[in-house]
């Protein structure tokens, strides 16, 4: 695909349909040329997660039976840190499926390298012991990641952290970017892992657009990534009106 067309993508949840009410302000950037459908791999009443035992193969298989049953032009999958727990799960699906795959980890690394960042301050509602797995699993992308201090994820429990981060205003989640940013030196690019943890809050300017014009640095979010990545995979790179630097901007995919 190589010039501009309909292209229809999917963001594929873990969660509840009714955790899916933040999606609306990431699905307003979209031009209309790019449709997005937001789907669950959750049924109704299930506790449904790919840490679990046995869960993960679950999936796969769901993940890869909705890329069959629907025309899809790529998928987004917003897994976090399932990568770095269950190693190899989204290069399977890869394989399994015909169509483009971004996942939130390796999406954010690719464009930390598309901006040439090598080293970012990381502000994730993940537990200390994910974090630290993503700071090992970032070093063998080539990225080093520093945590602000105090660092966000202080309970050991993965959900109590994320319960956290729903509740979090816009502001709260700016001013946790501006002393992290002062907080850390020579940092490149601040990094928002975790949709959850949603920079694109925030009106007339979101949290992301506030950081990078105070700070003078990029942000690069879980989302924004995605769309990035997945886009930038098929062809279809654009210039969206809002986002931040890297959906406005829109730079090419790092070389390989």
């Amino acid at each position: 695909m190589t010039s501009k067309q309909r292209v229809r993508l999917a963001f594929i949840q873990i969660g509840p349909r009714s955790s899916l009410g933040y999606l609306d302000r990431f699905r307003a950037l979209f031009p209309e040329e790019v449709v997005l459908d937001v789907t669950t791999l959750a049924q109704e009443g299930e506790t449904f997660n790919p840490f679990f035992q046995g869960q993960a193969d679950l999936y796969f298989e769901r993940v890869v039976g909705l890329v069959r049953k629907n025309n899809w032009d790529g998928i987004m999958l917003p897994v976090g840190p399932v990568p770095v727990k269950k190693t190899g799960l989204v290069d399977q699906i890869r394989e399994a499926v015909t169509i483009p795959v971004a996942s939130s980890l390796d999406s954010t690394a690719e464009a930390l390298l598309a901006f040439g960042v090598r080293r970012a301050l990381l502000i994730s509602p993940y537990s200390e012991d994910l974090n630290r797995m993503i700071q090992e699993f970032r070093v063998m992308q080539g990225i080093e990641e520093v945590h602000p201090t105090p660092a966000f994820g202080r309970s050991t429990v993965h959900s109590e952290n994320v319960a956290m981060a729903v509740k979090l205003s816009s502001e709260d989640l700016y001013e946790m970017g501006i002393r992290g940013f002062r907080g850390v030196e020579d940092i490149q690019a601040i990094h928002f892992q975790g949709g959850r943890l949603d920079p694109l809050m925030g009106d007339p300017k979101t949290v992301l657009e506030r950081l990078e014009t105070d700070c003078g640095l990029p942000v690069v979010a879980s989302n924004p990534a995605m769309a990035w990545h997945v886009l930038s995979m098929l062809g279809q790179p654009h210039s969206f009106v809002r986002g931040g630097r890297l959906l406005v901007e829109w730079p090419p995919l790092p070389a390989r």
